[in-house]
């Protein structure tokens, strides 16, 4: 930051603390006043950021899931593969093929991508941009709803009648999730 920020942060910092300390009452105010002054740019400013986000989660039981398909968490937190089936949470792309077949839950590791993924659809135009879309299977996107709505992420762009970039994101697929179970009891 600039000399003249920090210098201005000080001024204000030290006015809380003064107040803090000749008018106890006003300690939080002192306090509520010290975040909210003074912490807006002044210049560029080198944002860290998290593309691509990770994460790891125990294969279902059972399960068979392919690398570069939809990856889905079940009721239990278990990585399974996407699909309309009433629970599951889309996580993001799979990230290499795992095969749990026979195996008890939590056996291997599934590791999913979350970002902006191409996947198989049917009947998409342009008009489908910034739409959300639902799980058909674990290639398959809809823009229509489905049996069980399992929100899959909002269409970025479309790539002809078959194909379009969905942006998967877990914790909005997670609230999608909530607000469709909402919906469905009638709030």
């Amino acid at each position: 930051m600039k000399r003249y920020t920090w210098l201005f942060i000080a001024v204000v910092v030290v006015a809380a603390v003064f107040m803090a300390v000749f008018e106890p009452g006003s300690l939080p105010f002192a306090v509520a006043f010290v975040p909210v002054m003074g912490l807006a740019l002044t210049e560029d400013r080198d944002t860290s950021m998290r593309e691509g986000v990770f994460h790891s989660f125990g294969a279902g039981a059972n399960s068979k899931i392919f690398a570069g398909s939809i990856g889905a968490v079940n009721a239990a937190g278990y990585a399974v593969p996407a699909s309309d089936t009433a629970g599951l949470r889309v996580v993001g792309r799979v990230d290499s093929r795992v095969d749990n077949t026979g195996g008890a839950d939590g056996a291997l590791t599934v590791v999913m991508r979350e970002g902006v993924f191409k996947f198989a659809g049917s009947g998409l135009t342009s008009a489908d941009v910034g739409k959300q879309c639902y799980v058909v299977d674990d290639q398959t996107i809809s823009v229509s709803s489905t049996v069980n709505n399992v929100f899959a992420g909002t269409i970025i762009a479309v790539d002809g009648a078959t194909e379009a970039w969905v942006e998967m994101d877990l914790s909005d697929n997670a609230v999608m999730a909530k607000l469709h179970t909402a919906a469905v009891a009638g709030f």
